[in-house]
């Protein structure tokens, strides 16, 4: 079943470049969850990679994708939740669209607090370093997409973090955005009493 999937996945793709109006129809019709990971959303992530490919040829298809994608995310646990959504802003704003670019850029923001109320609980905190914690890389995002817009935007952002430390790493962040330099990869990593989770991202 997941190899079918992964499959159909890839037909979908493939045929955004040719007509994304039949693949933002057959993304519509795939699953909200995977056979093998209930947290993986098939039908969200294949239409993030639509709405990419048709940005360039049909933005109509690629806000239709985009607006689907705000939707079903509502329902999904915040740490996926910021991962689908982390590239939004910029197709927005590739699109032209500042205003529903800086809409998302909000919400965004949302999550990287309630991630932090989960990454500073003093009753199970992430013993992670700091600077590999999911609000940390989520407001890293944040504060580096802001700059692109407007860096008194980005300034604002730092100002409001009320963390010492994260308020530091979103200077960094700022400060390369700024010089036109790239962030290396960075580990996302979540490391609490009764689970532990790392992920590659940037």
């Amino acid at each position: 079943m997941q190899h079918g999937l992964n499959y159909r996945q890839d037909q979908i793709v493939a045929e955004a470049g040719q007509t994304p109006k039949d693949a933002f129809s057959e993304a519509m019709n795939l699953p909200l969850t995977s056979p093998l990971s209930p947290n993986y959303c098939p039908r969200a992530v294949t239409l993030r990679q639509v709405a990419r490919i048709a940005a360039a040829k049909d933005r109509s298809v690629a806000r239709s994708a985009l607006e689907e994608i705000r939707r079903i995310v509502r329902d999904i646990p915040l740490r996926d939740r910021a991962r689908l959504l982390s590239d939004i802003p910029e197709l927005y704003l590739l699109m032209g669209d500042k205003e529903a670019s800086l809409a998302v850029l909000a919400d965004l923001l949302s999550i990287a607090r309630m991630l932090y109320a989960v990454d500073s609980d003093p009753s199970d905190p992430n013993l992670a370093f700091k600077g590999m914690w999911p609000s940390t890389d989520l407001w890293r995002y944040c504060i580096r997409f802001a700059a692109e817009v407007n860096p008194y935007r980005a300034e604002a952002i730092i100002e409001e973090l009320q963390d010492p430390d994260i308020k530091a790493f979103g200077r960094i962040a700022l400060a390369s955005s700024l010089l036109g330099t790239s962030l290396p990869p960075v580990s996302i990593m979540e490391k609490h009493k009764s689970s532990q989770h790392t992920l590659i991202r940037r």
